[in-house]
């Protein structure tokens, strides 16, 4: 990774728009962050030290439904930030989050200037995407990734572990710190009765009891849209797919995959 002199006042902000809901310090964290580093083009590392883990991912909202993930580790401490709202699978924009993502940073009030800025920075130093892996069928990988995260027995679940059957692979691409396999199920395969946009992450992969990697399954429209990886730790494992891979809530602010089910459900009614 290159690292760059960062100005954080934009996070900044954001903390303090939000201070009701993050905790308490997180602002003054944010503005000792003078240096910054693109693990891909969605994800901004904060930190050089690899410091202990064991801290929370926060949802934190910019304004007009954009969204970032901040993760802290153990003692506080921002590790990262991930635009959330500007990931492959949730925009059909390549560069939807210069448009989007830093519009919503001006409207928390940090200003034209900072935007115009920040969004020249950023894609002076964005690092494009390879591509990872050829082939338009599943790896066994990803499809035992897939069956694993569909596993629980619910209504839903079961619908869309039927599409497994019926989708292709559109695109893979390899960011460095994990990879996205976009996906489309045939036309004839209905769809499950929940709208919008949801995200499946009950799936770790483990080395030794330590988690190395985790999965989000995205599911838009009541299907199968894209596959995420990432990283916890660097670098890349590249025996990953020989990782255990172990299902469960982490815990956090996050919701567990049967209570994303089920909202989902509710709000299709």
């Amino acid at each position: 990774m290159v690292w760059f002199d960062f100005d954080p006042a934009w996070l900044v902000a954001l903390a303090k728009h939000n201070a009701d809901q993050v905790p308490a310090g997180l602002a003054e964290q944010f503005a000792a962050c003078s240096r910054a580093a693109w693990r891909c083009d969605t994800y901004l590392m904060l930190r050089e030290a690899e410091l202990t883990p064991g801290g929370d991912s926060l949802f934190i909202e910019a304004g007009d439904g954009e969204y970032f993930v901040v993760d802290l580790y153990g003692d506080g401490s921002p590790r990262g930030v991930e635009l959330y709202d500007q990931l492959p699978c949730r925009s059909d924009d390549d560069e939807g989050w210069f448009t989007s993502g830093w519009a919503a940073m001006a409207a928390l009030g940090v200003g034209a200037a900072l935007w115009r800025r920040g969004r020249a920075a950023l894609r002076h130093s964005w690092p494009g995407r390879r591509l990872f892996g050829p082939g338009k069928e599943l790896t066994p990988f990803e499809r035992k990734v897939l069956a694993m995260i569909l596993a629980p027995s619910h209504p839903s679940m079961d619908a869309l572990r039927a599409q497994l059957d019926a989708v292709r692979v559109t695109s893979r691409k390899f960011t460095g710190a994990g990879f996205y396999t976009d996906l489309v199920v045939a036309a004839d395969v209905p769809s499950v009765p929940i709208g919008g946009t949801i995200t499946l992450t009950d799936l770790h992969a483990y080395r030794a009891g330590e988690p190395l990697l985790g999965f989000v399954l995205w599911v838009r429209d009541g299907r199968l849209h894209c596959l995420e990886c990432f990283d916890y730790v660097s670098p890349w494992p590249e025996d990953f797919e020989t990782l255990d891979l172990v299902a469960g809530h982490a815990g956090g602010n996050v919701p567990a995959d049967i209570e994303t089910i089920e909202a989902a459900c509710a709000r299709a009614r």
